[in-house]
């Protein structure tokens, strides 16, 4: 998962990301810290294996760096999200 602040053109440091994953016949999930990494470009990421032939449903939890701001920038990356996606392994 790539993290990049388009408005101020710089990827986003110090996130904590939590992936969900969640295979959409059976039900089970396993949760996965996503750690910094660099490859191509910076990005959070990790292995995780997966059974083929199956569709996921893969849920990001994605907090806000812990990290000083100036008080001109007190809001900046201050707001949590979520994304949700669907993926098929075949």
């Amino acid at each position: 998962m790539t993290a990049f602040d388009t408005i101020r053109r710089m990827n986003i440091p110090y996130l904590s990301v939590t992936a969900t994953v969640q295979n959409r016949l059976t039900g089970r999930a396993f949760t996965v810290d996503l750690l910094p990494m660099i490859g191509n470009t910076f990005h959070y990421g990790d292995n995780v294996t997966l059974v083929k032939g199956y569709r996921f449903s893969i849920f990001l939890d994605i907090r806000p760096p812990d990290l000083m701001r100036s008080r001109e920038q007190k809001d900046v990356w201050s707001t949590p999200a979520r994304a949700v996606f669907e993926y098929e392994y075949r």
